[in-house]
């Protein structure tokens, strides 16, 4: 799944100061994409539009809450692909329009690159561990089951699943999980 194959506009929601969409913008593959970040924090908001200009990179910064409905103030164009980076995980329990909100933007596509409770193997001593690492940080327990949801009442595909990928915390590695939804959504956005 590449980006530079699905829309004109990548964004990222939770992106914090940018970090991610930053290095994105600079990489030559990817140039004259829109980027457009979403972030929880003001003070974060604001430093995303700072070094956004500092860098010389085109970039649209706004608000973004995963636990609220409507989930941000941004206006991400139809056939946008959208992206999360270690930022639904700080949400213990995802609500039930999260999904809904995200097909609500008409993306052509959503990946998260994601710490997933559901793909912490509770047979194996490190899979535990992982899930009670989870458990006790109060980290997000449910954005699995959300998109398996949404994909049996038809209303998305999940593209790729790749789990425990990567991440620098042997206890809180990120999957990927890519989906597009398959439905116009009447809700969200």
């Amino acid at each position: 799944l590449t980006i530079a194959g699905h829309g004109k506009i990548a964004g990222e929601l939770g992106c914090g100061y940018g970090s991610v969409l930053l290095a994105l913008a600079k990489r030559p593959q990817f140039a004259g994409l829109e980027f457009i970040g979403g972030e929880f924090t003001a003070s974060g908001v604001e430093l995303l539009r700072r070094l956004s200009e500092v860098e010389n990179t085109a970039l649209t910064a706004g608000r973004c809450d995963f636990a609220s409905v409507p989930m941000f103030d941004l206006s991400v164009p139809p056939g946008s692909v959208v992206f999360s980076s270690f930022a639904t995980h700080n949400v213990p329990m995802l609500g039930g329009e999260f999904v809904d909100q995200l097909c609500g933007m008409r993306p052509s596509a959503v990946v998260h690159f994601e710490p997933c409770y559901e793909h912490c193997d509770d047979r194996t001593l490190l899979g535990m561990m992982r899930r009670r690492y989870i458990e006790m940080n109060d980290y997000n327990r449910n954005l699995i089951t959300l998109l398996r949801d949404s994909e049996r009442r038809g209303a998305v595909r999940i593209e790729m699943e790749r789990r425990a990928l990567l991440g620098m915390n042997p206890l809180l590695p990120a999957s990927l999980v890519a989906w597009v939804p398959t439905e116009p959504a009447s809700r969200g956005g």
